[in-house]
């Protein structure tokens, strides 16, 4: 969620279902998101189309969800509700173009992992809000053009910040891009790019937050050291059986972050005059199983995700005059199975999902209790383990149940700035509304 690391891969609820949280840069997180999210292909259903103007179709896809319950980590046990709204109208402007805004909101006042310099921080609230404008020009048969533009803001609330809107990691993303689609009988490819603007209104480093200015980015380096700008490159690919009983896809993006104000931090705190730039390569991919067992359908999957993140900015602790070169630099693997099943064909639900996830950092050193530096380098495990039960109740309401446990583990025991090992784990229950889907 900041534009320093990602994939810390907190788990956390999303409407109905768990997703794997990536704690990502506001421009990797985004890249993937969006690759989900605003690929109307990917997420519409048949056309059920409602015509309002000739020549004109609408196909509407309505998710609200409301979600109430109490939450415990390590030191915190309270009770608190998130909101989540989803509006996607398809535009069918004619049969070879359709126009798609996407509307996503959320309000998440459960206390979550966020993630801040490659670490989990507890936020207390958070809000954010996404739109996009996103055109589907079907040139031929085989191939489709599909630009788009969007904006997306994010306010996350801490302990140190007296409100939302003060807080510091809050952010705006402005993004546009264009994409290029081949259909084949049963599989697409697709390329894209993307450019986005991203900025901290509220984080300037001489009012930083000392999780910063402990590796040595002080207003020597820069004013608004978070901010930057970003460039995405990715390749996506996806096949499914011609019986539909097996899919697979893939996505590979090539993230290039500039940050327009933030120098690179030497040896003994000295600073150099050049802008820090981080390179994040991203390789998910995703296997989705349907058969018939023990009287009904079983929906397994699989999900991977790979990352190599590298930045040349480095870090100097000047509390203990000690240097690192390449700071930022990681590997992270995560893996997410789940398995879905009707308990009742048409009325009841079950989603079990699980999580587990692997960082190496490749120059960062760990730290005892005291926060003297170890000659072991950084690495840390992350392990989840919930459900879902969603129960119909009309047509398009649903009774929502979620349980959820989380786990974060580390060979680093200074925890004066971050926490490194700690659980979170949380009962939601609510409801669920859906149209279209």
């Amino acid at each position: 969620m900041t534009p320093l690391e990602s994939h810390s891969s907190s788990a956390t609820w999303v409407n109905d279902s768990l997703s794997v949280h990536d704690g990502s840069n506001a421009a990797s997180e985004n890249a993937v998101e969006l690759s989900a999210l605003t690929e109307p292909a990917k997420i519409l259903p048949p056309l059920k189309r409602t015509s309002f103007l000739r020549g004109v179709s609408v196909n509407p896809l309505i998710r609200i969800s409301a979600l109430g319950g109490q939450y415990f980590t390590t030191s915190v046990n309270s009770t608190g509700g998130n909101v989540d709204v989803s509006i996607i109208p398809a535009i069918g402007l004619s049969p070879t173009l359709s126009l798609t805004p996407i509307l996503i909101g959320s309000y998440h006042e459960t206390q979550s992992p966020y993630n801040f310099q490659g670490q989990n921080v507890l936020v207390q609230r958070q809000v954010d809000h996404l739109e996009v404008l996103y055109l589907t020009w079907a040139v031929s048969p085989q191939w489709k053009l599909k630009p788009r533009i969007g904006f997306k803001q994010e306010l996350v609330k801490q302990d140190i910040d007296d409100s939302l809107s003060s807080g510091l990691f809050n952010y705006n993303r402005l993004f546009t891009g264009a994409s290029v689609e081949r259909d084949f009988n049963h599989s697409s490819l697709e390329i894209a790019y993307e450019f986005s603007r991203n900025t901290y209104p509220n984080y300037q480093a001489l009012t930083s937050d000392p999780r910063l200015a402990a590796t040595g980015i002080t207003s020597e380096a820069g004013t608004n050291v978070l901010n930057f700008n970003a460039h995405d490159i990715s390749l996506d690919y996806e096949y499914s059986l011609p019986d539909s009983t097996w899919h697979f896809g893939s996505i590979f993006h090539w993230i290039r972050q500039k940050f327009t104000d933030q120098n690179i931090v030497q040896d003994l705190g000295a600073i150099e005059d050049q802008g820090r730039i981080d390179d994040v390569f991203i390789l998910s991919t995703q296997q989705i199983f349907t058969f018939r067992k023990w009287g009904r359908y079983w929906n397994p999957s699989l999900a991977e995700t790979v990352q190599y993140y590298i930045s040349n900015q480095n870090a100097f602790d000047a509390n203990q005059l000690f240097f690192t070169p390449s700071y930022y630099n990681f590997v992270d693997i995560q893996l997410n199975p789940s398995v879905t099943t009707p308990l009742i064909p048409g009325r009841l639900e079950v989603t079990w999902l699980a999580g587990l996830g692997f960082r190496q950092y490749t120059h960062r050193f760990a730290q005892d209790t005291s926060g003297a530096y170890t000659s072991d380098l950084i690495h840390s495990w992350n392990r989840s383990i919930g459900g879902i039960i969603k129960y119909r109740i009309t047509k398009s309401l649903y009774a929502i149940l979620v349980r959820n446990i989380v786990t974060y583990s580390s060979n680093t025991q200074f925890e004066q700035n971050y926490p490194y090992n700690y659980t979170v784990f949380d009962i939601l229950g609510g409801l669920t509304w859906e149209y279209g889907y």
